[in-house]
């Protein structure tokens, strides 16, 4: 084997590989006993496949063979440091005669971090105290269980929950804005929603106009108006259980307070993983700040990939047509690309410092996210993660948990402040 490694950009290198004839021959030869021997066993399928396409099956995995070599040759002694799959290009080898292929992949950007992460300071955020956060915990259960008792033949106020039809008036669809038996909580009339629907009966409509939220999807409707017309289906009012020892003997509990022992726990979780997410977030921002690098595309398209088909299930389910989802989506590009760029960032940052530190996957979280996976698509575990490995797709599960592995290492490693006081690391 003959490899060359060419830099063809600060994230991309190219492989050169030439294997002599002899070497070609002894692979075809070796595959091809691997053939012999698998197409003895009854009902193999390659005991009825045709001698061409058994020459070709053959010569296409001795290529992958062949390719895998060359990309192990360019990974070895830290060459490169791939992301994602290599990309071949070439034919396949014959009996007889030398064969030359090309091999390109995208790899981390050279990055300088910090030698000693305990350097790094994280600032805890402006967080409310135990009691308020217990407030909102146990104003939560309330509401969980409270009953809705319906309010006919009045108008909807204050306090009211109301189920309502929302659709964009003259039949023009607004995606993520339209919704039928929708629960609204009233507080005060205040413009928008609430304000179309305040004081409607059940069974009345009204139409008016409201401002797309600066948050909308779509950036072409942002702050702009649209029209909507409302329908009240039904007017009710909450009506919230007393947390006593009545209610949490109902809910399982031995008393009181085991329910507010239970309660109190469960808040103050809610609460350090919210701060934790929180300081994760600042840190990574912080450490990238005044940080500039080239971006592997791979890392920029998988990103664009979620985002893709989060923003096309939005459009699919505000009943736009083909071609009204198509001009979305196209709006949409472009601010979709600034993120995912940003999460790309991130992402290298990341894969660099999981790298340095020489961390790696364990087998344990690599099963339990392909168990995960496998549940989203009712699919069997084993097979999936065959097809993951058959396919590369496994490269990229693996470069997700070396993501989440190296920012948990940064988050624990960094010192914890908040108001000019040190916090032991966690």
């Amino acid at each position: 084997m003959d490899c060359t490694l060419e830099t063809l950009s600060p994230v991309l290198r190219r492989i050169e590989a030439v294997f002599s004839a002899s070497e070609v021959d002894a692979a075809l030869r070796e595959q091809g006993a691997e053939h012999q021997k698998s197409g003895c066993r009854k009902g193999h399928p390659s005991a009825v496949l045709p001698k061409t396409h058994l020459n070709d099956l053959t010569a296409a995995r001795v290529a992958g063979s062949l390719a895998d070599q060359a990309a192990a040759w360019a990974v070895s002694g830290g060459k490169i440091v791939p992301v994602g799959r290599f990309a071949f290009y070439g034919g396949m080898p014959c009996a007889g005669k030398p064969f030359h292929f090309t091999l390109t992949v995208e790899v981390l950007p050279e990055l300088v971090l910090p030698e000693d992460l305990s350097s790094l300071k994280a600032e805890w955020p402006e967080q409310d105290r135990d009691e308020n956060a217990l407030a909102d915990f146990v104003e939560r259960v309330r509401r969980h269980h409270a009953i809705l008792e319906e309010q006919p033949d009045r108008p909807c106020g204050k306090g009211d929950t109301v189920f309502i039809d929302v659709r964009g008036s003259e039949g023009k669809n607004v995606p993520g804005m339209e919704a039928e038996n929708f629960p609204l909580e009233l507080s005060e009339p205040e413009e928008g929603i609430m304000a179309l629907v305040w004081g409607l009966r059940a069974g009345e409509e009204r139409e008016g106009e409201i401002a797309c939220p600066p948050e909308y999807p779509d950036p072409a409707l942002r702050g702009s108006n649209v029209r909507l017309r409302i329908r009240v289906r039904k007017i009710c009012r909450r009506i919230l259980p007393e947390i006593d020892e009545s209610f949490a003997v109902k809910n399982g509990f031995s008393s009181l307070n085991a329910l507010k022992q239970f309660m109190f726990e469960k808040a103050m979780e809610e609460r350090l993983v919210s701060l934790r997410a929180q300081m994760k977030r600042k840190l990574l921002d912080a450490l990238l700040d005044g940080m500039e690098f080239p971006v592997p595309e791979i890392l920029i398209r998988r990103s664009m990939r979620g985002r893709r088909q989060e923003a096309d299930r939005f459009l699919r389910e505000g009943g736009l047509s083909e071609e009204e989802r198509k001009a979305a989506l196209a709006r949409m590009e472009q601010e979709c690309r600034r993120q995912a760029e940003q999460e790309a960032r991130a992402a290298a940052l990341l894969l660099a410092l999981a790298r340095r530190e020489r961390l790696s996957v364990p087998e344990a979280e690599l099963n339990r996210r392909v168990r995960a996976m496998a549940g989203e698509t009712g699919r069997n575990p084993q097979k999936l993660r065959e097809i993951l490995e058959q396919t590369g797709a496994i490269r990229e599960l693996e470069e997700n948990i070396l993501v989440d592995e190296a920012w948990e290492l940064l988050f624990r490693c960094a010192e914890k402040k908040h108001r000019g006081m040190s916090h032991e690391r966690a």
